[in-house]
Order: structure tokens, then C-alpha cells, then sequence
């Protein structure tokens, strides 16, 4: 059990990053209530229900966010689609038999891993903090009685962080607040602070403010196993009776942190959310006015004549008596003007749409009616580049470490296929991540694709006056790069070795053909059938046709 101090000098980190994030939590709860209503509450109590998003008068943003949330996952790692494949940076090891099959074995795995799990469940969560507040986090530990994978994408309002000089998050601290009963039978009883055990006896739903706290440990034997000496500390503390429920380690970080963007002077991220907010505070101010106007006509004020007070009936077959016509009801003249709100309210909504990006999730909806394949794939690798940052990041801060957290526990419950004896012997082996998804795929197709098609589109002309310019371009390794790019499996893809005794194959099969031709036009001017001298030269030429023929198959 770590000593008072030990305990009290977690918690003074705790509240040093509490301070630093103070400055960002009231334009959260902003974002939360116009953008996200679902993450609105930033306050601690957990399990009650809060009403959410009486505020919003138009729901454009709203829309735009799950769009935006959606196309990702529909686009970067589809559950329908391949997203991804492990390769090696090392060509000649990626040649070595054996090699391909094993990277796809293990492939299938991570693959069946993600779909059993709750993996694409709460990857849509991630994507939709991540484009409202600009931070998201996603908490991965193993499921031990599935022996698979589980996924927690966790609200804003637990998450404290802090980079390392590298501007890599290193340490996340979660404040949350489970019931009694759920730290029993997590931590056992016996590990509960004597306050908890009391609580546990008389009201086990109760909840209790824990921190899990995970940060570089920087005293520790590498050479230990014990987990108090793996590389990140973890702490779980009782932070009202600092007490400490366990102190343990890990080898890689549970925890997952992915930022939109930064600032150089930022650890927390901003995403559309933040950018797009001054025109979501006016779009909604919009939709409010227009409301009232829709109100104003629909239920309009009323000139009622004096003597008429408290006997006016303005409801359906409702009945005014009156002596003279000066005694009629009239309808205030208001002066609404429909069309103006309107036309500024869709200006507005298209621009906030634009923070979002929707138009590159429905290019296809709103492209012209006729477009050619060519013309669809221009569009897709266009939008494709100007996403190209967003996609990076995601990649580096987000999909490298899943896969990476996955694929560790995968191997730690040993249902990985052994590796390849070369891979074995070959010190300074890593894998690497190659995205397969459309949208990845079509950022390919616009950097390497369109790239080597345009050149070759450029020296067609140049080659039909000197073919021998075409001996700098290595077609071989070129149509890998296009295949690869368009996605093709690489299962389906041989190797070199395969492909030149194909190619020895065939040229051999070209020289018998020719070599038959030739015995043909030969037989031809020298019929087998036609009788000879003997001892002459035209029985010698006939023996050796014969011969001849029976060689070639």
C-alpha cells in the first residue's frame, strides 16, 4: 500500500490539472448544450437524468455533428469493410514466404476482436467528442471472462491530461463516481476505505468520487515483472479519504486520447465544435426568432375593443357579440417577414454545415445528375485531401494505439500464431498499419495513383519516338503500388519470386511455339513422307526432323 504522502502527491497532481482545465470547461458546457445536448452535463452527478437541449431552436448542428460522426466511421473503419492491414517496412521480408500469410492470420484476429467486441459502438461517441469539444477519450482494458477486448469512450468532464515534451499525452487523470457495490466487486471489500464499508452495509448504490490516475513512472526496476515496476504508474484512490483502493502498472497506456487539433500552447483540442460556435450561437438565435414569428402568425396579437375585456373568446368556434362593426376584433398588423429570416437562416445552416464538412459526406447527394466513375473518384480524392490532416491524426493519436492495445492482448493470451522463424531472427522487426477504408484509400489514389498516371500520361508520346525511355520506369514495382493503393488484398497478390518462375514458364512455352513453327515450315519444304536415298543428305535431314519433332511437345 503506497505511504500518505505518496497518495497526497497523486492528488496534488490531480488538482494542478483540475486548474489547468478549469479555463476550458464553460465554453464546453456551450458546445455541450448547443452542439452536443447528450454531453451537456458537466456536472458530477452520474446515473440521474437532466433534461437536455430546451436551449436548441434549430437542430442543424446537431445534425451536422452525428453526420460528421457517421461519415467517419463509415468512411475511416467501416465494420462492413477491410480498414486496415498490418505490412512490414522491410520489402524483402514482406517477400519471404511465409511472411503475408502470417501478417494476415494475425489480421483476422484483431479483425474478429473489433467485431465482437464494443468497439464500433463507441467509436461513434469518440468521433462526436473529438467534433464537438475537440478532446476525446476512450478507455481499453480486457474482458476477462470474454477474454476479448472492451471499449469506454468517456465524457469530457472525467478526463485531465497533460503532454510530455514531445506533445504526446502521457498522463490522464479520470474523476468519476461509481457506487459502492461496483468498487466491491471490482476492488474487493477488504480494500475499501472503513467510510465505504460502512456506506456498502446500509446504501450499496450510493456513489463515491474515485480518480484513476495514470502518469510515466519515474523510479522503477525495467528488469522487474512486477507491476509496480511496468512503465505507467496507476493509481485508483478514494479521493474524499485519500484512500487507496490498489496501486498497479501497465505496459501500454489503457487509455486513449484523440485531439482534432492543438494549439502549440494547448494540451486540449479544438474541433468544429469550437470553430463553428459563434455561428451556432447565431444560428440558434435565428431559429428563435423565427419561431416567434411563426408563433406571431399563427397566434397573432389582438385589438380588442375596451368594453370587450375579459369576454373575448379567440379560440375555435368561439363566439364575440357585438353591437356595431367598431366593436370587431383585429389582428395587430406585426409586421413579420418570413422570407428574410429565412433566407438568412439557410445561409447560416450552410455555413456552420461547412465547419462539419458535410458536403464531403454527401458529395454524391448533392453532385449533378450525371457524373462519370472518373469524375466521382476526382471528387472523393479532392475532399479526401482536405481532410488529409483530420485523417492523419486520427491515425496517430487514435487508430495506431488501438490497434497496437489490441493486438498486445491478443498476443498475452497467446492466440496469435507464432511468427515466422525470420521474423524471429530479424532483431528491430515492427509492424506497421496500412488503412484500407474509402476514405484513406482515396487519399492514395489522389497521391500515388493520380501522381504516376499523369506521368505516364506525359512520356506516351515521348516513347513512341524512343521506347527505350521506359526502361527508368520499373512497371513491376509500380502495379504493386497501384494495387496496393486501390486496396487489393494482399493474399491475391504474388510475389516476385512466384511471378518470374510464371514468367520463366511462359517464355519457355514461346520458344517451343516458335521452335514448332519452325518445324512446321520446314516439314513443309521437306515432307517426313517423302522417300530418300539412302546415306543421303536428305535422309539425314529427314532422321533429324524426326527427331526433331519428337523433342517438342
Amino acid at each position: 500500500m503506497p505511504t500518505t504522502k505518496a497518495v497526497k502527491d497523486v492528488l496534488e497532481k490531480l488538482n494542478q490539472l483540475k486548474s489547468e482545465r478549469s479555463s476550458w470547461e464553460a465554453e464546453w458546457r456551450e458546445i455541450g448544450t448547443y452542439v452536443f445536448p447528450r454531453r451537456s452535463n458537466f456536472e458530477k452527478l452520474k446515473g440521474r437524468a437532466t433534461r437536455v437541449g430546451s436551449k436548441v431552436y434549430d437542430g442543424t448542428t446537431i445534425g451536422a455533428l452525428n453526420l460528421l460522426a457517421n461519415g467517419l466511421v463509415g468512411y475511416l473503419v467501416s465494420p462492413a469493410t477491410r480498414w486496415f492491414k498490418l505490412k512490414l517496412p522491410q520489402t524483402e521480408l514482406m517477400e519471404t514466404k511465409g511472411v503475408r500469410q502470417w501478417l494476415e492470420e494475425v489480421e483476422k484476429i484483431l479483425y474478429a476482436d473489433f467485431h465482437d467486441s464494443n468497439f464500433y459502438e463507441e467509436i461513434v461517441e469518440l468521433f462526436k467528442d473529438g467534433g464537438a469539444f475537440g478532446t476525446a477519450s476512450m478507455y481499453v482494458q480486457e474482458d476477462l471472462d470474454r477474454q476479448q477486448p472492451n471499449f469506454s469512450c468517456r465524457h469530457p468532464k472525467e478526463i485531465f491530461i497533460a503532454e510530455n515534451r514531445y506533445g504526446r499525452v502521457d498522463t490522464i487523470f479520470r474523476v468519476f463516481e461509481p457506487t459502492v457495490r461496483e468498487l466491491a466487486e471490482e476492488f474487493g471489500e477488504d480494500n475499501l476505505s472503513t467510510n465505504s464499508r460502512n456506506v456498502l452495509e446500509k446504501s450499496p448504490y450510493d456513489r463515491i468520487e474515485v480518480a484513476h490516475c495514470v502518469f510515466p513512472r519515474q523510479a522503477r526496476d525495467i528488469n522487474s515483472k512486477h507491476n509496480k515496476d511496468k512503465k505507467w504508474a496507476s493509481f485508483y484512490i478514494e479521493t474524499v479519504d485519500q484512500h487507496t483502493l490498489t496501486e498497479s502498472g501497465y505496459d501500454t497506456l489503457p487509455y486513449i486520447i484523440w485531439r482534432w487539433g492543438t494549439n502549440s500552447d494547448e494540451v486540449y483540442g479544438r474541433g468544429p465544435g469550437f470553430d463553428a460556435l459563434s455561428e451556432v450561437l447565431k444560428l440558434n438565435q435565428i431559429g428563435k426568432t423565427k419561431m416567434k414569428q411563426a408563433q406571431m402568425a399563427v397566434d397573432p396579437p389582438l385589438n380588442v375593443p375596451e368594453h370587450m375585456r375579459g369576454r373575448v373568446k379567440w379560440v375555435p368556434r368561439g363566439l364575440n357579440y357585438y353591437k356595431s362593426k367598431e366593436d370587431l376584433l383585429h389582428v395587430a398588423d406585426v409586421k413579420t417577414n418570413y422570407p428574410i429570416a429565412l433566407e438568412e437562416l439557410k445561409a447560416v445552416q450552410q455555413t456552420v454545415e461547412q465547419f462539419f464538412m458535410t458536403d464531403f459526406f454527401l458529395m454524391l447527394q448533392k453532385a449533378p445528375m450525371k457524373m462519370t466513375a472518373t469524375e466521382v473518384m476526382e471528387r472523393q480524392a479532392e475532399k479526401a485531401a482536405v481532410l488529409g490532416t483530420v485523417i492523419g491524426r486520427i491515425a496517430s493519436e487514435f487508430l495506431d494505439p488501438v490497434i497496437d492495445l489490441v493486438f498486445e492482448m491478443a498476443y498475452k493470451a497467446r492466440r496469435l500464431p507464432p511468427p515466422p522463424q525470420i521474423l524471429i531472427q530479424t532483431p528491430g522487426v515492427k509492424l506497421e498499419v496500412d488503412y484500407m477504408g474509402p476514405l484513406a484509400q482515396a487519399q492514395k489514389k489522389f497521391h500515388v495513383t493520380q501522381g504516376a498516371t499523369q506521368a505516364i500520361q506525359a512520356i506516351i508520346p515521348l516513347a513512341k519516338i524512343n521506347q527505350g525511355i521506359l526502361d527508368f520506369i520499373d512497371f513491376d514495382e509500380l502495379t504493386k503500388e497501384m494495387l496496393e493503393a486501390y486496396g487489393m488484398p494482399q493474399k491475391v497478390i504474388r510475389d516476385k519470386e512466384l511471378v518470374a518462375k510464371m514468367r520463366e514458364a511462359k517464355q519457355k512455352q514461346i520458344q517451343q511455339q516458335q521452335q514448332q513453327a519452325q518445324l512446321n515450315e520446314t516439314i513443309k519444304q521437306y515432307p517426313l513422307d517423302k522417300e530418300a536415298p539412302p546415306d543421303s543428305p536428305m535422309a539425314d535431314m529427314s532422321n533429324q526432323l524426326r527427331a526433331a519433332i519428337g523433342g517438342v511437345k
